[in-house]
């Protein structure tokens, strides 16, 4: 009963900030379109298209099938703005834009740094401009938008966002918003949606690994963190997990940035393995992708390493507490490789029915027993 007591109590403070967020969301949008409204409007006749998509790693990943089909059909030149932990990304294997406006994140509530972007990209002078963000980006992404002064600004609709669907005070920073009837769906598939919406084209709804052909390894790649607390398993399952399974693989190796060192130290302590290699912030982004390519079967919440398992078809057991599993994490019915989304068992999966809210005691609830047998099943013929 406790993940579900936690779930409740954290609801209802979740609920209680989110109302807090929207009236500091409203308040920050009436304000940043008087700033942007002071800025010069170019004379010259208005060109290009203008992308901006400043979530993280794993997102920009979600969208890279789409990339062909913009190179296709967006009017030249094509600039990009995004976050800039994805550059080595862009660099090695998608640059696709004729510019690119890098944004560092942190720097987003410095008023000088913001108004320093906003009058890049009205100087660009696009004609066309978007965001693909799904759960839009009011205080940065559509704001970009809106100071870029593009005729055309598309965007989906405000009606889709999980968490302020009533912001009205948005609706002027978007000329074209897209409305969709498909209520849920895996975002990989919702980004070609969009495209196909913006450019009337037709494009096959279906998840491509684009890299398939790497040789695999009898290795485990654990990936133990993700960029929120309540989705990091406790140190000690991990540690078990990995003495359960070692026999089944040559090498095991966790991996990871920064954030998870300490954490990694634990779980490489507690685990004892001589099969067990600590790499966490030893890679660059770029040799993840090698790393996860070449081994058997990777191991992760639902985070970024997940989507690197899709583009490179190895198998993969998610840790997930359910929430929004259907947009994220419902990769299995469109992949060849296991890909097995482990739930606490008390949580039953609905595909129709969204979780929003989630607790840390959640995925606690999940068992050594189930992850154990999730990569067995992905090993086996």
């Amino acid at each position: 009963m406790f993940p579900r007591l936690s779930l409740f109590v954290s609801s209802i403070l979740q609920n209680r900030k989110q109302k807090k967020d929207f009236l500091k969301i409203e308040d920050f949008i009436r304000s940043e379109q008087k700033q942007i409204d002071t800025l010069p409007l170019s004379s010259e006749t208005k060109k290009g298209t203008l992308i901006v998509k400043c979530d993280d790693i794993g997102d920009f990943l979600l969208w890279q099938q789409v990339i062909p089909h913009i190179k296709a059909n967006a009017d030249g030149p094509i600039t990009f703005v995004g976050n800039s932990v994805i550059k080595p990304l862009i660099e090695a294997w998608f640059d696709f834009a004729d510019h690119y406006i890098w944004i560092q994140k942190s720097k987003w509530d410095d008023v000088n740094y913001r108004m320093d972007i906003y009058k890049q990209l009205r100087l660009i002078n696009a004609k066309v401009a978007f965001t693909p963000l799904f759960t839009r980006h009011f205080r940065m992404d559509d704001l970009m938008l809106y100071a870029s002064n593009a005729d055309s600004r598309y965007a989906w609709d405000r009606s889709h966002h999980p968490y302020f669907p009533e912001i009205t005070v948005s609706d002027p920073l978007i000329t074209n918003p897209i409305k969709s009837e498909e209520v849920l769906q895996l975002e990989y598939i919702r980004h070609i949606e969009f495209i196909e919406t913006i450019y009337n084209i037709e494009i096959t709804h279906e998840v491509k690994p684009l890299f398939p052909n790497f040789t695999k390894y009898k290795t485990l790649i654990v990936f133990p963190a993700a960029n929120t607390k309540s989705r990091w398993w406790n140190y000690k399952k991990y540690a078990q997990t990995i003495q359960a399974v070692s026999p089944l693989f040559d090498k095991i190796f966790l991996m990871g940035g920064p954030n998870a060192a300490d954490y990694a130290k634990e779980i490489e302590q507690t685990a004892n393995e001589p099969k067990l290699v600590n790499m966490v912030n030893q890679t660059a982004l770029t040799e993840l992708m090698a790393f996860i390519g070449e081994a058997s079967v990777l191991l992760c919440p639902d985070t970024s390493a997940m989507h690197f398992s899709v583009l490179t078809a190895t198998n993969t057991v998610v840790l997930s507490n359910g929430n929004n599993w259907q947009r994220f994490a419902n990769y299995q019915p469109y992949v060849q490789c296991k890909f097995k989304v482990v739930f606490p068992s008390y949580f039953k999966p609905e595909p129709n029915k969204v979780k929003l809210n989630y607790s840390g005691a959640e995925i606690q609830a999940i068992t050594v027993a189930q992850v154990v047998e999730a990569i067995k099943d992905c090993i086996s013929n």
